[in-house]
């Protein structure tokens, strides 16, 4: 996450990662939650028997090793380590201060994720406050709800593209589109044909289930959805059916352009839309 001293060539901050079950000790340290002060990282197993994960420390020729954990609620969630290019034992002292900043750590990164909810929570609100205010406005007319969905789910979902569509029997078309730049006036009025073998979107309508494809660039992929992804730079696909009395009337697309997965958190998108009408 951050990094202060000599400039590492091969230990990259968010770059470089390591498998927890690697048995290394900085995620030992992790895995163990306690701290791990290795003297000479010359004489470890790992380095004897030349483990891949220990390649990076060994390309920056570190010798003195100290992993301090960073634990809340009895639970590793990280560590803060140290590095010495020369065999030289960190002293009780230095330990001590590190785990004292260690704790310090924990209680803001808490502190963080606290904000951050608070503030995701009311962004939450304020859109769903805003889209009843819009269906209010608009008793005889679905579109400018559609919108004003599409519109605030970009932010709120943290996505490029989000497609509000329709379907009747045969076939599924787009009634608003939206990226974070805005609404996207020039949706046309392209009818597709409701085959999963042809895109992801025909899946949710015909099945009513959620669909979440983390890798739009791997094989086997529908014809629209690999068509996307080499032409629009697709990576992610997130698909919901809006549903009502078990009927599919339409469903939410939800696209990244960055291979990021989606948390399952949309439910309340397909609370909101107004598919009585």
């Amino acid at each position: 996450m951050a990094q202060w001293g000599e400039e590492l060539e091969f230990l990259k901050v968010g770059e470089t990662r390591w498998d927890l079950s690697s048995g290394l000790n900085t995620t030992e340290s992790i895995v163990q939650m306690r701290p791990m002060h290795v003297t000479d990282v010359m004489e470890t197993d790992a380095y004897r028997e030349d483990n891949p994960a220990i390649v990076p420390a060994k390309a920056e020729n570190i010798r003195t090793f100290l992993a301090i954990p960073l634990v809340h609620k009895g639970k590793g969630i990280g560590n803060i380590a140290l590095y010495r290019r020369e065999v030289k034992p960190f002293s009780p002292i230095d330990i001590a201060l590190v785990e004292s900043f260690a704790d310090q750590a924990v209680i803001a990164i808490e502190n963080a994720r606290l904000m951050n909810e608070t503030q995701a929570a009311l962004a939450r609100q304020t859109a769903s406050a805003n889209v009843l205010r819009v269906i209010s406005e608009s008793p005889t007319d679905a579109q400018p709800v559609f919108e004003a969905i599409v519109t605030a789910a970009t932010a709120l979902v943290s996505c490029d593209i989000v497609v509000a569509a329709l379907a009747d029997r045969d076939t599924w078309w787009q009634a608003a589109v939206a990226t974070p730049k805005g609404l996207s006036r020039n949706i046309g009025d392209t009818r597709h044909p409701l085959d999963p073998d042809d895109n992801f979107q025909s899946a949710v309508l015909l099945d009513g289930k959620t669909c979440h494809i983390p890798d739009l660039s791997a094989p086997g992929m529908p014809r629209l959805a690999h068509k996307q992804h080499t032409e629009n730079g697709f990576e992610v696909y997130l698909g919901v059916p809006l549903i009502r009395g078990g009927v599919c009337l339409g469903g939410l697309t939800f696209i990244r352009k960055t291979k990021r997965r989606f948390r399952m958190m949309t439910s309340r998108w397909q609370k909101a839309l107004p598919i009585r009408r």
